[in-house]
Formats: structure tokens, C-alpha cells, sequence
């Protein structure tokens, strides 16, 4: 019996039966392939994830070992336990150097603690601080003013170290632990925030508002020290500007 063109059955058969073998070794290598290569990618974004629960866990121990929050005026009548909650609902990131953390006039809706790095702070076209490691700031912007809105009083970039600091940090991005409003509000409905720290709270909030609308207005020193900016424990300071 003959086939296609003449062509005894039985050939063409072979012929078309090793068309199929060669279709199904193909379909295989590639399956082969992309099953390796899927593989390759879900070990790299498990290990991916793993650098980066270090990192946040690294982070963390390292901002509850600084004692920074304790320092921090809005925090400090919060016993050991409740900081550390605090820290542990932080979520962890990095910026590069110029990149905006928070700009003037934005919603506010989260605060910081800088980890390593430094930033930039700003009122208008006034440089008025620097922020350096475990300086916590946004804070206060968690909290509405008189018109119920929350916005940012300043903008906070990230900034190169100075060039004389030969630390290991130097030129490196700016590392950071953050705390969202969202994890705020459930801190304060769960009691971890006493209405203590609320009140001190909205107390930084509310200087720092009257600050700002003195500097916008001309009537105080245009640049703080990083203490008054960052609100550490103690008296804020206003320096005046010598630059």
C-alpha cells in the first residue's frame, strides 16, 4: 500500500511517528527547562526573603539594644515590654541617598527610626536639621492638628554621610525601621501606648506645628538641633542659624 505522494504506508508512518518522538523530546526539554529555571528563581526569592528577615530582625535587636525610643520623649513613660512591641511591628526598609522619606504638606502616615544613614530635613527651601542614626522622627505627624488633618511639617530626605566620616556606613543607603498608622492605632487600642504617651505625643505634635508656622511666619530660628527635630527626651532646643 502506498501513502502520501506515492509514498510506501509503512515510511510514512516512520516518518510521522518520529515526527511525534521529536515533538514530545522537545516539548519535554523545555518543560525540563522552565521547571529548572522556576526552581532557580523560587530559590532565589527564598533566599531573597531570608536576607531580608535578617536584615529586619538584625535591625530591630539593634534599635531596642540603642534604647533610642526610651530616649525619645513621646516614649519614654512606656516601660521595656511595650517599646519592644513597638519595635517588633516595625517593618524594615532601605532608601537611597536623595530619595524623600516624607515631603512637607503630605499626609502623614508613618513615623521612622533611621538605623544606620542619615537624612535631610527641610521647611520650604530652609535646611533646618540633620538626622542621624537612631534619631526617631514623623512621629508627631501621627497625630491630627486643630483642622482633624495629619500632614507632614517638613520633608526629610535621605543624605550621604559627611565626607569625613570614614565609617563603613559611609555612602551607603539609609536604613530604616517604620511604623505605620495603621500599627499605631492597634498599639493604642491594645493598651501598648498608655495615655501617657498619646498625650506626649500629640504634645511634640503640636510644638512642632507651632514651630514651624514661627518659621514660615519669620519669628523664630530657621534651623533646630537635631535633639529638637528628632524629640529626644529633654527640653527641645532651637539654635540659631549660623550657616
Amino acid at each position: 500500500q502506498r501513502g502520501i505522494a506515492g509514498a510506501p504506508k509503512d515510511a510514512v508512518e516512520a516518518l510521522a511517528h518520529e515526527e511525534v518522538l521529536k515533538t514530545s523530546n522537545r516539548i519535554q526539554v523545555e518543560a525540563q527547562r522552565a521547571s529548572k529555571l522556576h526552581a532557580q528563581k523560587t530559590i532565589e526569592r527564598h533566599t531573597l526573603s531570608d536576607q531580608r528577615l535578617a536584615e529586619r530582625l538584625k535591625a530591630r535587636t539593634t534599635v531596642k539594644n540603642s534604647r533610642c525610643l526610651h530616649e525619645c520623649s513621646a516614649f519614654a513613660s512606656l516601660n521595656e515590654a511595650s517599646v519592644k512591641q513597638i519595635v517588633d511591628v516595625m517593618e524594615y526598609s532601605t532608601v537611597n541617598v536623595g530619595e524623600t522619606l516624607c515631603q512637607e504638606g503630605d499626609v502623614a502616615d508613618k513615623m521612622f527610626v533611621i538605623v544606620s544613614g542619615a537624612c535631610r530635613v527641610s521647611v520650604g527651601n530652609n535646611h533646618i536639621a540633620e538626622l542621624k542614626e537612631f534619631d526617631v522622627f514623623g512621629e508627631s505627624a501621627l497625630f491630627p492638628d486643630e483642622s482633624g488633618v495629619r500632614v507632614r511639617s517638613a520633608t526629610v530626605t535621605a543624605a550621604a554621610i559627611a565626607a569625613g566620616n570614614l565609617s563603613k556606613e559611609a555612602g551607603r543607603a539609609v536604613r530604616l525601621l517604620v511604623l505605620q498608622k495603621a500599627d499605631l492605632d492597634a498599639l493604642v487600642a491594645s493598651g501598648v501606648m498608655n495615655p501617657e504617651c498619646v498625650q506626649q505625643l500629640s504634645v511634640v505634635a503640636e510644638w512642632r506645628r507651632l514651630q514651624n508656622k514661627r518659621r514660615a511666619a519669620g519669628t523664630t530660628a530657621t534651623t533646630l538641633n537635631t535633639k529638637a527635630f528628632a524629640g529626644e527626651k529633654g527640653e527641645a532646643e532651637v539654635r540659631p542659624n549660623t550657616e
